[in-house]
Parts: C-alpha cells; sequence; structure tokens
C-alpha cells in the first residue's frame, strides 16, 4: 500500500468514526431535550481515546489536561487516554455538546489518537448515557 492510499484510508476511517460520535451526540441531546435538561444543569463528562503513537499520546495529555482530569493506561501496543471533568459538573447547552463532541474528534486527530468513546452523567437525578450503548448504524 502506498502513501496515499494508507492516507486515504485513515482520513475514511476517521470520518466514520467523527460521523458515530456525531450521531450519539444527536441521541443524546434529543434524550437531554425530552427530560428538560439544558444549561442550567451540572454534567459531568468522561472520555475515552486510543493510539498506538507515544508522542501523540503526550500531546493529548498535555492539551486535555489544561481541563480535564487525564489518565493514561497501556496496553500491549495502545495506550488509553481517559479523561473526565470529575469532580467538577459543567453547564453545556445541547448545542455545545455537539462542539464539544467536534472538538475532541479533531484534538484527537491532531494527536494522531481515536476519540472512542464518552459519556455524560446528570448528578442530581443519577442519570447516565454512554456513546457505547447507542446504536447508530454505523460500523
Amino acid at each position: 500500500m502506498d502513501q496515499a492510499q494508507a492516507e486515504k484510508i485513515w482520513d475514511e476511517y476517521h470520518q466514520k468514526v467523527l460521523s458515530k460520535r456525531q450521531a450519539e451526540a444527536k441521541v443524546i441531546v434529543g434524550e437531554l431535550k425530552s427530560l428538560n435538561i439544558n444549561s442550567e444543569n451540572a454534567l459531568v463528562i468522561d472520555a475515552t481515546f486510543f493510539s498506538n503513537d507515544e508522542a501523540g499520546v503526550k500531546g493529548l495529555e498535555n492539551q486535555l489536561s489544561e481541563n480535564y482530569e487525564v489518565k493514561i493506561k497501556k496496553s500491549d501496543d495502545y495506550w488509553f487516554i481517559e479523561v473526565t471533568t470529575r469532580p467538577y459538573a459543567i453547564h453545556l447547552e445541547n448545542s455545545e455538546i455537539f462542539d464539544w463532541v467536534n472538538f475532541m474528534h479533531e484534538v484527537a486527530l491532531f494527536h494522531r489518537a481515536i476519540f472512542s468513546k464518552w459519556v455524560i452523567t446528570e448528578p442530581e437525578i443519577n442519570k447516565v448515557w454512554a456513546s457505547e450503548d447507542i446504536e447508530t448504524g454505523i460500523e
């Protein structure tokens, strides 16, 4: 496989990941709206990334640690980067959730990582929405 073909496959894969994360956000935002959860509610957000590029992992850690607690685990050839707003909660407009998803995807792409999954928790009512529980039809 030549470099151009490899880059095309990489770009197509990242576009599919972004489409899936956006579809998950659409479902989650719909559920938040149905429960009248909006920027008045405090939310906790957790996200996971993975990469096999050590330099990219360090860059991602440095960038995300400005606003999140970050943990890194290595398993075989991959690093898993877990971020959370905990112990703090944040307030987001529903439309800002889409912006957040797009940002997380772009920052992962920049650091040669994959934005793998994410979870929103509304602690007051103890309700959790996990991206991995949502069927988007995108594989």
